[in-house]
């Protein structure tokens, strides 16, 4: 076989793999086994603002916060595994982002060599997952602490969820409750549309222990991303002291009248 022979193949692979590099789509750094980037597309000067010159030679891990996690990933990579993890990057400006890192071992001849790895900017997915978290936290606080009693039933009418004020306020504890008819379900006929809430309706609910109160609901469909309804969810708010007061008032207010009435009489 000729010399020529010989460096045809990897002629040809060298080029394959610098187009490859060149022309992904993705944010692409080659870096060899001893985490220095020995390569580095467009996309990736780009994404992390530096220019090519600048990355290549230096430490890869020197880019990210943490860098225990840089030396599990190539601990992985020396026992030939790919995979993907996300991290915190250092960016030219100052500034950091998040990033998905995949990385894939690179062989040659059976030989590792360096480590193929694609960068994608999650920073909005992970701003987004950041502000879905605080809602939830949000909303399971305000669950577990409003005075308000909340019960969730679905479809079918089966109470799915209550709130500590529902147990305070109706007596009936957690399991008492959950996988039987809502005590609520009555009052969707009332709704002028299922999309519709029913909001500010007096009713009177008899509680475990034989005890009628007067609650204010607020009745509102669950509705899915493909706006199908679920289920409903119900806030009641314990009146009947309120209620109570305004009879009261109202028979002091009668009295006060027939009085003013006969004396002028």
């Amino acid at each position: 076989m000729s010399d020529q022979d010989e460096i045809v193949p990897e002629t040809l692979s060298l080029e394959a793999y610098r187009s490859i590099v060149a022309y992904n789509p993705d944010s692409v750094l080659v870096v060899s086994i001893d985490k220095t980037i020995i390569e580095v597309n467009n996309r990736a000067t780009e994404l992390l603002g530096y220019s090519k010159e600048s990355l290549v030679n230096q430490s890869f891990h020197s880019l990210f916060e943490n860098e225990d996690r840089i030396n599990q990933l190539f601990g992985d990579v020396r026992q030939g595994y790919s995979g993907e993890e996300e991290l915190v990057v250092h960016l030219k400006n100052g500034g950091a982002t998040h990033l998905s890192i995949k990385y894939m071992p690179m062989f040659q001849q059976d030989a590792l060599i360096g480590v193929f790895i694609v960068l994608r900017d999650i920073s909005t997915l992970y701003q987004t997952h950041e502000s879905l978290q605080y809602t939830k936290n949000m909303f399971e606080s305000l669950f577990h602490h409003t005075s308000n009693a909340i019960e969730s039933f679905d479809m079918q009418g089966i109470v799915v969820d209550i709130n500590p004020a529902f147990e305070r306020i109706f007596g009936w504890q957690r399991q008492e409750v959950i996988g039987k008819p809502s005590l609520f379900q009555a009052w969707l006929h009332d709704m002028s549309d299922e999309f519709d809430a029913l909001t500010d309706y007096n009713a009177t609910i008899t509680t475990k222990h034989d005890e009628k109160i007067t609650v204010n609901l607020a009745i509102s469909p669950i509705i899915d991303r493909h706006d199908n309804i679920t289920g409903y969810t119900v806030v009641a708010r314990d009146v009947t002291k309120q209620k109570q007061l305004q009879e009261q008032l109202s028979e002091s207010e009668e009295r006060y009248r027939l009085v003013a009435e006969n004396t002028l009489d």
